[in-house]
């Protein structure tokens, strides 16, 4: 069965009004291969809602590549309006979720767990947005199943 492949989503200054529409505390879940730009556009997300005056939470499940918290972790950061972030790894750390490796291939189910523990304690700040940024595993059946069972746990009312 040939991979799924999908093209490169909008940026989210175009976005911005529909982010903005969405109720308070919605999560947006970032899917996308390897190197395709899922933190870039998460960083412009991050900065776009600020502009318009937005708290912005961040969930960063990408293990090897982490921008909020260390390598081997899911972390969480908090953005506020009035505040100059360059980059995610700029983003306060509220927690970390302790996977300790940096590939989620063997440990799938660590990763799906340590990314709803982080989306609760964003929630729990009552951000206007949570933005959840996922690794690039994205080839394979195995890998398929993994995001479908992140999305299943994670109820994002946005996939981008």
């Amino acid at each position: 069965m040939p991979d799924i492949v999908f093209d490169t989503p909008q940026s989210p200054t175009d976005l911005l009004p529909r982010l903005l529409a969405l109720p308070r505390g919605a999560s947006v879940l970032l899917l996308g291969g390897m190197d395709s730009g899922k933190t870039t556009w998460t960083r412009d997300a991050v900065l776009a809602l600020l502009g318009a005056g937005r708290t912005v939470a961040v969930v960063d499940c990408d293990l090897g590549q982490s921008e909020i918290g260390p390598p081997g972790t899911v972390g969480v950061g908090w953005a506020t309006p009035g505040t100059d972030y360059r980059s995610l790894r700029d983003l306060p750390l509220l927690a970390a979720y302790f996977v300790g490796a940096v590939s989620p291939a063997r440990h799938l189910l660590d990763v799906c767990v340590g990314a709803v523990q982080m989306a609760r304690v964003a929630k729990k700040r009552r951000p206007d947005l949570v933005l959840i940024d996922t690794d690039g595993m994205i080839g394979g059946a195995s890998a398929r199943a993994y995001k479908r069972r992140l999305a299943e746990l994670l109820l994002p009312q946005v996939v981008v």
